[in-house]
């Protein structure tokens, strides 16, 4: 801030007008080179009417902790525009995260914490068993191994407890401080093509497999994990298209 150069810091000035030969009238006015306050700005912002206000530029840092979900409110008091007559405003982010190749997030707030991924197996896998390794969003290598009894279908679901996002707003159970949610595999059997089996395959393929009176399983629209137990999942997270398998 300045004292305006025009008014001396009064906030008024003086103006003469000549109204004929001899008459001379002086008028105290407020002064227009600072809208009557005595001071100025250096480097005026053109868009106020008296140039009572500088235009800065401002990098804002944005601290985002682990596990915050999208539409996180994140103000920055006193950041944002200052009028004539009124206190500068507030700056506020909203939090909008981008989708991932192989994991989604589950939108119910009380389920928030829990991620989803789609994995597929072979039918021989889905019969005998399975092991997977694969990169987690933090980078750590995760395996996934099962072969136990479960036979498993094309829409099961298997829960493994604690590998989901973090939140510190909840207490922790892994050691480290910190709660996390479930990560949620949702599993597609690869069925073999038609000419894999052909001839005395197929037949030996026939034996294998129970007789028709051997009771099926019929419960594909069920979510199970990995202890034949109903998974505590939202019914309306179920396995996505829209994101690659595993």
């Amino acid at each position: 801030m300045a004292t305006c150069s025009v008014c001396h810091g009064r906030g008024v000035q003086i103006v003469t007008r000549q109204l004929g030969p001899g008459f001379v009238q002086q008028m105290q006015t407020v002064c227009t080179a600072c809208g009557g306050k005595g001071r100025t700005i250096r480097t005026p912002c053109d868009a106020c009417p008296h140039g009572e206000f500088e235009q800065q530029e401002k990098v804002l840092t944005v601290d985002i902790e682990r596990g915050a979900e999208d539409g996180t409110r994140i103000p920055f008091e006193g950041e944002g525009d200052e009028g004539p007559g009124t206190s500068a405003g507030d700056v506020i982010m909203f939090l909008q995260s981008q989708p991932h190749e192989f994991f989604w997030r589950e939108p119910s707030s009380e389920y928030s914490l829990n991620l989803h991924m789609n994995l597929s197996i072979t039918l021989r896998e889905a019969l005998t068993g399975f092991e997977r390794t694969f990169s987690h969003l933090d980078g750590r290598r995760l395996s996934i191994v099962r072969k136990d009894d479960q036979i498993w279908s094309t829409g099961d679901i298997l829960r493994i407890p604690g590998e989901g996002m973090p939140s510190r707003s909840k207490t922790g159970q892994f050691g480290d401080g910190v709660h996390h949610g479930d990560l949620y595999a949702h599993i597609r059997v690869q069925m073999p093509y038609r000419d894999a089996f052909a001839g005395k395959a197929a037949q030996s393929l026939a034996s294998l497999l129970p007789a028709e009176g051997i009771k099926y399983r019929a419960d594909l629209g069920l979510i199970w994990d990995a202890s034949s137990e109903k998974a505590n999942v939202s019914e309306k997270e179920c396995a996505s298209n829209k994101h690659e398998e595993l």
